[in-house]
């Protein structure tokens, strides 16, 4: 299951930040992710990855949530299980 809620995304000198919509995708569902260029779906998928770290908002993969794992724990997740 992955679930993101109030998920939010700035980059540095950008002038505002990215607003994700919530999802709520269930073991076994597929989800199609589209957008113009430069709307953030490159950034969603690092953030949803691990590779990013939300303004704010959570992202939980099962029952583990991300953002709030130490930098070296969320490695070891990301290697087994993304």
């Amino acid at each position: 299951m992955l679930v993101t809620k109030d998920l939010r995304y700035t980059y540095q000198g950008a002038p505002s930040a990215l607003q994700f919509p919530d999802i709520q995708c269930q073991t076994g569902e597929q989800w199609l992710l589209l957008g113009q260029s430069g709307s953030g779906k490159t950034t969603l998928l690092h953030l949803l990855a691990g590779l990013r770290t939300p303004q704010s908002g959570t992202i939980q993969v099962n029952e583990v949530v991300l953002n709030r794992l130490p930098a070296r724990e969320l490695d070891h997740y990301r290697g087994r299980h993304i």
